[in-house]
Formats: structure tokens, sequence, C-alpha cells
């Protein structure tokens, strides 16, 4: 049982394995802006944020 328990551990995979929101389709919005952003700047989307102020009326 351990031998066959490391062997299948070997192939295990845990967490969010592709970029992007991994609750959003992989040509979404969202995750196309963040693999150019990625491309092109030196920083992930886990390293910014972005804030909008809007005025109510």
């Amino acid at each position: 049982m351990g031998a066959s328990g490391y062997v299948i551990s070997r192939h295990l995979e845990i967490g969010d394995l592709n970029a992007g929101a991994p609750e959003l389709r992989p040509r979404s919005q969202y995750n196309l802006d963040v693999a150019y952003v990625t491309q092109h700047y030196e920083f992930t989307d886990d390293q910014f944020d972005v804030a909008r102020e809007s005025r109510t009326p």
C-alpha cells in the first residue's frame, strides 16, 4: 500500500494549474487580460489591485 500511494502521489496535482481565475472560462475577457498583463509586464495578477471611484447620484 505504501508503494502504491507513493506512485499515485507522484502524479497528483493540487491547486490552480492554469493562469487566470479558475471559476471563469479560459477565454473570458478577464483571463485574457491577465495573460496580456503577465506577458508584457513583470508582475502577475496576484501582485496588484485596481481601484475605481465613482460618484453616486
